[in-house]
């Protein structure tokens, strides 16, 4: 029986992070923000991370996960291979720049999305308003040093 899950698909992520960039209205974001976001686009149930006081009436707006997560610090690491390889599909379509990535460890939006991906994009926050709205909220409004050491995913004791 083969089993898919979006995590493990990197034209998936190609998708994902095209979605990152547009919903977050920048140009610019850092590689390991985009990586933490993803992570938690994926697992939305894990989100409560970001909102310990108010993580019992936010649980509820996010949705419940299948998946096994107790080794969550194995699976977002896991996802780095994944997630590189979806960069090289965005970088050699144009839509980041590869020279800001290798110098600065920043994605930059290039190139125009098309209004077929942007409907995608539309189509994808039908029904999850709620949870995307916070989202987006903790991923645009926290620096990235707290993104880190709320997620407990990434080594912080050089970031504070």
């Amino acid at each position: 029986m083969i089993i898919y899950h979006k995590a493990l698909d990197p034209y998936h992520c190609y998708y994902r992070f095209l979605f990152y960039s547009h919903s977050l209205k920048v140009n610019s974001v850092d590689f390991d923000r985009l990586r933490l976001m993803d992570f938690y686009y994926l697992f939305p149930s894990l989100l409560h991370d970001f909102d310990k006081k108010n993580s019992k009436k936010k649980k509820k707006k996010f949705p419940e996960q299948f998946e096994n997560l107790e080794l969550k610090i194995q699976i977002f690491f896991n996802l780095l291979p994944i997630q590189k390889q979806a960069l090289g599909y965005l970088f050699s379509d144009g839509y980041y720049n590869l020279n800001n990535y290798l110098n600065s460890n920043e994605i930059v939006l290039e190139k125009e999305i098309e209004p077929e991906i942007l409907d995608l994009f539309l189509k994808e926050k039908i029904g999850k308003e709620t949870w995307i709205e916070l989202f987006f909220k903790y991923f645009k409004n926290y620096e990235l040093k707290k993104i880190k050491k709320l997620s407990k995913l990434m080594d912080t004791k050089n970031v504070i």
